[in-house]
């Protein structure tokens, strides 16, 4: 399983991504955001997110309850193994806002491009790790998507009217 689009390089999938998230107002975006591991490594370690994104006040009123989430940005067709693993450890991670400071420990880390719907293992691990996978379509929403195809958060549209389209849909019932 790999990243998704039509990406040659992760320049191409950040400027992509970065044009949609600056043309509507839903997030406050930081770039190359740095911050520490602190999971059950003995050493503090540094690690880097692409992106972190903050939710603005109109989106915070559209009914957004999902606080900061970070983003990893690839180019596509890049294996899912080592992306998932790295999402994962930012899980674990605290990052500091360049403008202030402040710890931000992001919710949810996804990764884009990615639009697959996965199940079994792999989606499981991700829905438990609170790593999910964005991707824009065609009609210019961006999906936030989380395990096994359950939209997270689907924000705007072809018509672009401002709504979110939510009902988090995590795991697999298995066996008894």
């Amino acid at each position: 399983m790999c990243t998704t689009g039509n990406y040659d390089t992760e320049s191409d999938a950040e400027k992509d991504f970065d044009m949609w998230i600056e043309q509507n107002d839903y997030f406050t975006m930081l770039k190359e955001v740095e911050g520490e591991y602190r999971g059950y490594a003995k050493d503090k370690c540094s690690v880097r997110i692409d992106r972190i994104l903050i939710p603005s006040e109109k989106l915070l009123k559209m009914g957004w309850d999902y606080g900061a989430i970070g983003v990893e940005i690839k180019k596509s067709q890049v294996r899912l193994g080592r992306v998932v693993s790295q999402m994962i450890d930012y899980t674990h991670s605290e990052f500091y806002d360049p403008r202030t400071g402040l710890v931000i420990k992001p919710r949810l880390i996804f990764v884009f491009p990615c639009d697959l719907e996965l199940g079994g293992t792999i989606g499981s691990i991700c829905s438990q790790n609170k790593v999910g996978f964005a991707s824009i379509d065609s009609y210019g929403a961006l999906h936030l998507d989380v395990n096994v195809g359950g939209t997270f958060a689907r924000l705007g549209s072809q018509w672009n009217n401002d709504h979110i389209q939510k009902g988090i849909t995590v795991g697999m019932k298995v066996g008894s």
